[in-house]
């Protein structure tokens, strides 16, 4: 039997819209969209990134229903769906009967294409999005009625409901960060049975090379041993830094950090990260960073970033993410696993350990001078930061 293609389609409203951002060739994960947080819950199992994020601010179960033909067409094995909650709005006002059979009718056009469906069993509203009287009940009931009848259908339920506050919502009805991981932990349970095999990540150091290693890593010491690294002034730091790396800060006046390194169980050792102080400006990152050699590359070339990463604790910090920095034609760009939201959105405090993946970058030799593979901290301007964050296992590798 075929494998499934582990890079799976997310389909819905803004709230997965929400997941990912950026203007080409820039491309990010946005940690307060739940379709971002799937590698990272899974081990690395799927992938997801915005080319087949089939999600349009507004759209109700008709016009999902409408776009499901070309849906289909762009791929993914696995739809995840979210998109009932604007059948509900003033202005679109749906009975109960035909948002069942809208959804009735996307879910057997996915299963008839040989896709696997999971439907997500709507969130809750909350303040000035809240719903009332016959909405309100058409509400609760669609809700029920995919907990108790998509199951007979053949059809995945995942149920983030229990889990969430109006705390979990920026407006009451799109999630911030603490409420998109939340969406994303019952969901990702079920791929775990669905994808056997979690990402690879590097358990040795062996460098690309065009001839004898194909499979090498772009970047030295993913396993982070040694102490030789750099800290850069701007980071405000103590402590060692693994070898080839170097911890730079950016607007990162006010915070500090302080490294240390610890085994790192699955392999090689974490590079550690106590992070204290307040920063003091807008945008603030505390950046782990490597170079990627560029002679080591041709256009046409497909890189991603990959690595583990650990943090509990956090206060302060309103992103944890992997990203790969290009510079192309002068002005530089970015593939972000988990940016933050917004500048002073705080993102949930821990414990949480997985492997983040980067969108994929095609290289072009012509244009590009220079590539990083980072590990980003964002700080939260004027708000004291604290926690551990740990990253091991990180490296830049080809994928085609």
């Amino acid at each position: 039997m075929k494998p499934l293609d582990r890079y799976i389609a997310l389909v819905g409203d803004s709230r997965t819209k929400n997941s990912f951002g950026g203007t080409a060739p820039t491309i990010t994960g946005e940690n307060y969209g739940h379709g971002a947080h799937y590698c990272s819950q899974t081990g690395g199992r799927v992938r997801t990134d915005a080319g087949r994020c089939y999600a349009t601010p507004g759209h109700t179960s008709a016009d999902v229903l409408n776009n499901m033909p070309g849906y289909i067409a762009s791929g993914g094995d696995v739809f995840v769906n979210l998109f009932t909650t604007n059948d509900r709005n003033p202005t679109n006002n749906f009975s109960l009967t035909r948002s069942k059979r809208n959804v009735e009718t996307i879910l057997k056009m996915q299963l008839d294409a040989g896709k696997i469906p999971l439907m997500i069993a709507e969130l809750p509203r909350f303040g000035a999005n809240a719903l009332s009287g016959d909405q309100l009940l058409i509400h609760m009931a669609m809700r029920e009625w995919f907990l108790e009848r998509m199951p007979d259908f053949g059809i995945r339920v995942s149920d983030p409901w229990p889990l969430l506050t109006e705390a979990h919502f920026v407006d009451g009805l799109h999630p911030n960060q603490p409420g998109g991981i939340l969406v994303a932990k019952p969901t990702a349970l079920h791929f775990l049975d669905l994808y056997g095999t979690p990402l690879i990540l590097p358990t040795y150091d062996e460098p690309y090379d065009a001839t004898y290693c194909k499979g090498g890593w772009l970047t030295a010491n993913p396993l982070m041993l040694g102490t030789s690294g750099t800290r850069s002034g701007t980071a405000n730091a103590t402590g060692p830094v693994a070898d080839n790396w170097t911890v730079v800060g950016s607007s990162w006046a006010g915070g500090s950090v302080t490294c240390s390194k610890e085994p790192n169980p699955d392999g090689g050792e974490y590079q550690v990260f106590e992070l204290g102080g307040t920063p003091t400006q807008g945008s603030s990152t505390l950046i782990l960073e490597q170079v990627i050699p560029l002679a080591s590359l041709a256009t046409g070339n497909i890189l991603r970033g990959i690595g583990k990463v650990v943090y509990s604790g956090l206060s302060g910090v309103g992103g944890v993410s992997i990203d790969l920095r290009f510079v192309r034609g002068g002005t530089g760009y970015f593939m972000k696993s988990l940016d933050r939201y917004a500048e002073g959105y705080q993102m949930s405090p821990g414990p949480e350990t997985g492997p983040q993946e980067t969108p994929y970058l095609t290289v072009d030799t012509a244009t590009d001078t220079e590539i990083k593979l980072r590990a980003v901290i964002y700080g939260c301007q004027n708000v004291p930061i604290r926690g551990i964050v740990k990253v091991g296992q990180c490296a830049s590798e080809k994928v085609l």
